[in-house]
């Protein structure tokens, strides 16, 4: 078994940057907590077969291993984070962090196929809000530019189809919507990003236990991007922005006029009982705290009815796995039909070759034509994104 000369501070660095301490990296790599100490402590070298396991692992590229010395602090390029964490301050964890650093990669491959071939990455502009200070105002105006009829959202059946309509409609406008466990939804939602590079994406958090807030989460992060304030969110009414974000959120999917004829059919007493304000979520296809955060706000429920809501419901269980997903369609759930419509096409040019198309969406060449088989299925049904 061959050892490999890598630079143990390196080791070191690569644990770090996805926020693991020495017994959770010891843990992933199936090492005890010395074993793990004599490779970083540079006594040991870890062999090929190790350092492979340890990129898999730490999710990062097995090249990075073998740099001769760690990247400066400076080098991941910086997002702001928006959450409070209960006064704690916010806090990069390893899932988090391993799903920022696969969005950048991304972005920037993606970045230097718009160079040379930005027809590609053809959208309608981006409009721009942040001079927009009443967001149930720039609610309205977005959704006038780009969502269907309120009808048409209420006749959608079930929350799971009224999430991918929403999804193609703001993959239509040029960005990027991924779906990924960045772990638990109580610390963070999503994030966005949007910078120099202009590759909007958004990342909704896969383990939120509700599908309704899935889709509330997606309009959220699409705020940000309106205002260009991209960031990591967990939704907290304390900071402005996340304020802000969660009020576009909730009057671009519950339109106030219509909320409150809707509400007031169900219960015109305002009593709001738990089976009213189900009843209310399911009309528009958003969670129940949605439903009644908005009751408060449009002023049918009185002040601090929310959070009082809040504190007599349970946390909900995160949902067990369901039946095996085929991985095509897998993929194509988790990195969204505008991502892989746009590496095939690029393949297909030849602009690039089946390499960066795998590492693009870690499918392989043999099951390419199953990406595309599922991306015409959803563009059938759900709308063609470009």
């Amino acid at each position: 078994m061959v050892d490999v000369p890598v630079n143990a501070k390196v080791l070191v660095w690569a644990r770090k940057e996805r926020g693991l301490n020495e017994e959770q990296a010891a843990k992933l790599l199936r090492l005890s907590m010395q074993e793990l100490r004599d490779l970083e402590g540079g006594h040991k070298k870890p062999s090929l077969a190790l350092l492979d396991r340890m990129a898999r692992q730490y999710q990062i590229p097995f090249a990075s291993l073998l740099m001769p010395d760690p990247l400066p602090d400076n080098a991941r390029p910086t997002i702001p984070d928006f959450r409070t964490h209960l006064g704690e301050g916010p806090k990069l964890d390893h899932e988090l962090m391993t799903a920022i650093d696969v969005v950048n990669l991304q972005i920037e491959m993606f970045a230097e196929v718009k160079e040379a071939h930005p027809e590609l990455f053809q959208a309608p502009p981006l409009p721009n809000y942040s001079n927009i200070t009443d967001a149930e105002r720039a609610a309205h105006t977005e959704r006038a530019r780009i969502a269907p009829s309120i009808d048409t959202q209420i006749g959608w059946t079930g929350v799971a189809t009224a999430f991918r309509h929403w999804r193609a409609i703001i993959e239509s406008q040029g960005i990027f919507v991924h779906l990924m466990s960045i772990g638990p939804e109580n610390d963070v939602r999503g994030f966005a990003i949007y910078d120099e590079r202009e590759i909007p994406i958004i990342l909704i958090n896969g383990d939120e236990v509700e599908t309704s807030a899935r889709i509330f989460s997606l309009i959220h992060e699409h705020a940000h991007l309106l205002i260009r304030k991209p960031g990591i969110s967990d939704q907290n009414r304390k900071d402005k922005t996340e304020r802000w974000c969660n009020q576009f959120a909730a009057y671009f999917l519950m339109p106030a006029d219509r909320f409150k004829e809707e509400a007031l059919k169900i219960d015109p007493s305002r009593a709001w009982s738990d089976t009213a304000i189900r009843k209310i979520a399911e009309i528009f296809k958003v969670s129940m705290s949605a439903a009644a955060l908005h009751l408060e706000d449009v002023g049918l429920a009185r002040a601090g009815f929310y959070d009082q809501k809040q504190a007599q419901w349970k946390p909900r269980k995160p949902r067990k796995g369901g039946p095996p997903m085929p991985y095509a369609e897998r993929q194509v759930n988790r990195l969204g039909v505008r991502h892989v419509s746009v590496v095939l096409d690029a393949l297909d040019r030849r602009y690039i070759n089946q390499l960066d198309a795998y590492e693009l969406t870690e499918v392989g060449p043999k099951h390419f034509d199953d990406l595309r088989t599922e991306i015409a299925g959803r563009q059938r049904e759900y709308g063609a994104v470009r």
